[in-house]
């Protein structure tokens, strides 16, 4: 039977069930409790009514799932159909590699010493984790636990609000030149090999390799020289998927210039048409196309054909913004063309390029101001 008051500090409602003993992190055996808050008597009503039949019609203490690894399969399972396929993979990674130190401890006693202790755990094992896995999975913690908070299965600040990852340094971006860029081009042109157009997209329209290797020739309008990108080719643990772009913007339509369309009409000549897949690059077969066969195959040889610095196949997309921006662009274009859900993304990403063509703006208003003394 629930006990519900009104408490005179704050006018809050509280519904308080009493559910015998449990044994707390300390071995000892305290009385159980749970707890719910509302502004209204039928509100906190309402929360123990849905709760109890949540958990098939019989409360338990803290509402918890048992321990943290238990929550976490329950959470992940739930999370799934919310996440792209690469975030739910990543996620769960990093989840695996911290659930043995600590996947085993009571939900409900978790606090931040013991994600501070888990953390250092992970830092220093022969392997240590990435901070960008580590980051990963902090902010998978932090968000199971508001969740738990929320279905009053954890109280207290959230032990994940504690605790810091450590920083994630930022990847050094080497793009290729305007004349290393011209060299790659005319390499891929020269070279015949199947998949050189793979290439040349990325150079002239920015798209991730994803984004390339998932293009289907009903995605190419050649007479209206444009092609949409719809979807992106994923690939884990040997296995193909295909998934929508990560916002709305990533669904978009890229110009195509001569230097592109020319290279699309290369692969049109060697591709198999009867391929019952229509993706334009693929295996002879029709599957798609690893993308380590396709950078050991066709990527670092065309780079070597080039003789042009190693660049990582990403660093023609940050090529291609670069350019542009060098060129005047405007911020709010370039973002559009990348397939960026907003301008502060491609911003903060090229703020090195932004920043020197202030500088340079600045430099132009001085001297024109100074000419019209």
């Amino acid at each position: 039977m629930a006990k519900i008051y009104r408490r005179s500090s704050d006018g809050m409602y509280v519904g308080q069930i009493s559910l015998g003993f449990e044994v707390n992190a300390q071995g000892k055996k305290v009385r159980a409790r749970r707890t719910f808050y509302g502004a209204t008597r039928t509100v906190v009503k309402n929360k123990i009514e849905d709760a109890t039949l949540r958990e098939g019609g019989k409360l338990k203490p803290n509402g918890a799932a048992g321990t943290l690894e238990e929550w976490m399969d329950i959470w992940l399972a739930e999370q799934k159909h919310q996440w792209a396929p690469t975030t739910f993979d990543n996620n769960s990674r990093a989840w695996n590699r911290a659930k043995a130190y600590i996947g085993g401890k009571k939900l409900a006693t978790v606090g931040a010493n013991d994600i501070s202790a888990l953390y250092s755990a992970l830092r220093n094992e022969s392997k240590p984790i990435a901070p960008s896995t580590l980051q990963k999975l902090h902010n998978a913690l932090h968000k199971a636990f508001e969740d738990a908070a929320k279905r009053n299965m954890v109280f207290g600040r959230n032990p994940l609000g504690l605790v810091r990852p450590g920083r994630v340094q930022s990847k050094e971006h080497t793009p290729l030149t305007m004349e290393q860029t011209r060299k790659l081009l005319a390499a891929c042109s020269a070279s015949g090999n199947r998949f050189e157009a793979a290439v040349v997209l990325a150079i002239t329209c920015g798209m991730r390799l994803g984004e390339i290797l998932g293009l289907r020739w009903s995605d190419i309008h050649e007479d209206e020289h444009y092609l949409t990108v719809r979807r992106s080719l994923r690939e884990f643990n040997g296995r193909f998927s295909f998934s929508d772009g990560k916002s709305e913007s990533a669904r978009r339509k890229r110009t195509l210039g001569t230097l592109a369309l020319a290279a699309l009409c290369r692969r049109r000549k060697v591709s198999d048409h009867t391929s019952p897949s229509d993706l334009i690059f693929c295996t002879s077969t029709g599957r798609p196309l690893s993308r380590a066969a396709f950078r050991k195959r066709t990527y670092l040889p065309l780079l070597a054909a080039a003789r042009v610095p190693h660049a990582r196949f990403h660093d023609l997309r940050h090529g291609f913004a670069t350019l542009l921006l060098l060129q005047g662009t405007p911020v709010k274009v370039v973002s559009e063309a990348l397939g960026h859900a907003n301008p502060g993304i491609t911003s903060r990403l090229y703020q090195h390029v932004t920043g020197e063509l202030q500088a340079e703006a600045s430099l132009t208003l001085d001297k024109a101001l100074r000419a019209a003394r």
